[in-house]
């Protein structure tokens, strides 16, 4: 469902596979995901004048919620939600701004957030001497794991002409070069 005159749209799925030759299931009940398409929260409603530096930052979020299970048709009824299901929350949020800098550099800023949700993990252990095992252990709870990154770029474009010189004065044609340097 997109929202009239706001850049908010939400959606739910649910999806059910079969394998029919040993019984197993897939269910993915629910996966919901929320989206705002770009904005720019600092830019003014009525401007005047030039446009303001922080004006040109944008950014927009996307939310995705999933929820999964995979079991034999027998066990399905009887299994333990927080147990067998699969499910967790992540965020993105990305944040840009372009800008120019002296009329002739182009200078580009990103900032791109992903925040993930997980409400159980399984720790691995190795034990004992060479001949020994791992060791798992699942603990249930509220776990987040963060990953962000920053790039800048900037560039620029010169042009230039160069002209032939003839020996008998003819025009000789002349070309243009562009240098696009970042």
């Amino acid at each position: 469902y997109s929202f009239p005159n706001a850049p908010v749209s939400i959606s739910a799925t649910t999806n059910l596979t079969q394998r029919s030759k040993d019984s197993t299931i897939v269910v993915s009940l629910p996966d919901f995901t929320v989206n705002v398409s770009r904005i720019y929260p600092f830019k003014r409603k009525k401007r005047l004048g030039k446009e303001k530096w922080y004006e040109k930052i944008s950014m927009s979020y996307t939310m995705n919620l999933t929820n999964s299970v995979t079991a034999k048709e027998s066990e399905f009824a009887t299994m333990d939600y927080l147990r067998d299901w699969r499910y967790g929350v992540k965020h993105n949020l990305p944040i840009s701004a372009s800008f120019t800098l002296f009329k002739y550099l182009n200078m580009n800023l990103s900032l791109n957030n992903s925040l993930k949700w997980y409400f159980k993990k399984v720790e691995q252990n190795w034990e004992g001497d060479a001949s020994g095992s791992v060791v798992r252990d699942t603990t249930y709870g509220f776990y987040n794991i963060y990953d962000g990154d920053l790039s800048f770029s900037m560039q620029t474009q010169l042009f230039g002409f160069y002209t032939l010189k003839s020996k008998s004065g003819k025009k000789m044609p002349v070309f243009r070069h562009k240098l696009v340097p970042s």
